[in-house]
Formats: structure tokens, sequence, C-alpha cells
């Protein structure tokens, strides 16, 4: 399970482009349910539940590697201390907190027996989630916070704060001399296209199918695996509340469970996952064939922006 903090969380969602030596997969939802035109872009190389996950083309893109999350985290709490200290405030970093990881990054994935009889659809890591807001959780002064974040006064202490605050200021340093990104994001285009055309295909509709009628001989009425794990993480094929009006727990109900183990067993009898992912990987490459020079001015980015929080931290 990892640790991050709500800045390091903040710090993702402005990457574009992340990469894992060993990748680590990125879902179609943060529960593992997705809907339709929705795609999980890779799946982790680690092992789940004792078993290996085949990661897909676009999972290359989809986090970064522990050195570079730490250099960039590293230098963003420095430039966020050293800029807070010119206007007479200190800076601590919002403690790390336990992230749940998703139970899988894609409906189509399997979930193990075991897994699925202890958790059903819900994160074995259990955890807390993630502020994503940008802020640090922290909360001071008018004055501190408009130095920090930017808001209110435009001036502290005589000092004119910096547009969007300290972090507005250690985001552009952070990035400073880097090109535009596309936006938006080719790697959001590429899986939403695959996923597209993943859905039409004849071979993964036939295991859908299948999948279905073996749910069905189990005393499960599913048409798609997307609405099994919606009908207990509140994300089903049609919006983000089960059909029925159900509520959602933050914990695997006894039906959960028998379900999940349900799916579990028919996936595999269907061999949906591996349909999945043979559908997935010519859709996925394909995509970023088209989109090229976009992936490599992705990754050149990241590169710079690591390049520059190495620079931050050797110049303090």
């Amino acid at each position: 399970m990892k640790l991050r903090s709500a800045h390091t969380a903040a710090l993702r969602a402005a990457l574009p482009v992340l990469f894992l030596a060993a990748v680590a997969g990125c879902g179609s939802s943060d529960d593992g349910s997705g809907k339709a035109g929705d795609a999980g872009t890779g799946g982790s190389a680690a092992a789940r539940g004792g078993e290996a996950v085949e990661p897909l083309p676009l999972s290359a893109y989809s986090a970064t590697s522990e050195e570079d999350e730490k250099t960039i985290q590293q230098a963003s709490d420095l430039l966020m201390k050293e800029c807070m200290q010119r206007f007479g405030f200190a800076y601590t970093p919002q403690p790390g907190v336990e992230e749940a990881e998703p139970a899988r990054d894609s409906e189509y994935r399997m979930i193990p027996a075991a897994d699925a009889a202890a958790h059903g659809y819900h994160s074995p890591d259990g955890g807390e989630p993630v502020d994503e807001t940008g802020d640090d959780g922290k909360a001071g002064s008018e004055a501190e916070n408009a130095v920090r974040l930017g808001t209110g006064a435009r001036t502290v202490g005589g000092k004119a704060v910096p547009e969007g605050g300290c972090k507005g200021e250690t985001d552009r340093t952070m990035a400073a001399g880097l090109p535009e990104l596309p936006v938006p994001s080719p790697v959001d285009q590429a899986a939403n296209e695959a996923a597209q055309k993943a859905q039409s295909d004849p071979k993964l509709t036939a295991a859908v199918a299948e999948w279905s009628a073996c749910m069905k001989e189990q005393g499960f009425v599913f048409a798609h695996p997307r609405d099994a794990a919606g009908r207990f993480l509140g994300k089903g094929a049609k919006g983000d509340r089960p059909a029925d009006g159900a509520r959602t727990t933050r914990t695997a109900t006894d039906e959960e469970k028998k379900v999940a183990v349900a799916d579990s067993g028919c996936n595999e009898k269907a061999a949906l996952e591996e349909t999945w992912v043979s559908v997935m990987r010519p859709l996925e490459q394909a995509e970023i064939d088209e989109r090229a020079e976009q992936f490599e001015l992705l990754e050149e980015w990241h590169k710079g922006y690591v390049r520059n929080a190495q620079k931050a931290l050797a110049s303090s």
C-alpha cells in the first residue's frame, strides 16, 4: 500500500505522463467498475492476489516511478517551504495517508477468487481517500492562506503574493521551460478511443455474453461485468447509482462476496480478461502510434519536469 500526501495527489493530477519501471494500472474508475467508453489503461505488472496482471501499452503512461515521485515531492515541498518563509510563515506538508488501491483496473479483469470471497468488489487494501484539491489540508490565518494558495490579499507584509500563491509559484518553477501540453491529454484520448472500439469487437462481446450466461446459471442476472460491480459500488452502466437505488457500503456484504466469487469463476470460464487484453493491446498501440508526436512530447515533458525538480533540490 502506498503512502501519499494530499500534495502528492495534486502533483499526480498535474502531471499528464508518468512512468513506472513496473507499470501500475490506471483504471476505468477508482473502484474497478466502469462505464461504456471507459477503459483501464493497463494493469499492474506486480502480483495481484498471487497472480501476474498483464499490462497494456498505455499503462506505461499511467504512473511515475517511486524514485521520480520522491524527487518531485521533495522539490515541491522545498519550494513551498522557501516561498512561505519569505513571508514569515512555516510550511509543513500534510503527513501521508494510506490510499486504497482499486480491486482491479477494469471491469474485465478477473478478481482472484480468494480476494472476491474476502472483499467482494471492494479494495483489499482499505485505506482512506486522498484529497485531490491541491490544498495541503492545513488551515491558517487569512494572510497565511493568501500566501499559500493565492486567495485573498494580493500583498502580505508589504510583499506581493505570487499569482496562485506559493503553490502557483511552485508549479511554475517545476514546469519552467517546458512546452505547453496538448489538451485534452492524448493518453485520455487514446484510452477512450480504444475502449470505444473494443466495446463493439465481436470477440469481446461474445466473451461478455458467455460471462453473462454463466452468471445467470449461478443465479445472478447481469448483462455486463460493470453492472455486477456497479450493483455494490454505486457505478453501473447508466449512472453513478445502482438502478435499484441500493445504498453502497464501505465493506463488502455477504451478497456482494457471493456475486464477486461467481464473477471471478465466470470470468475465467469465459476467458473474459484474456479476450479483453487481446482486443485492447493492438487498439491501444494503434492509438499511441497515431499520436506518436504527442506521446513523445509527453515523455520529454515528464523528463524535463523531473530535471527541474532535481535542479531545485541541488540549489537548496
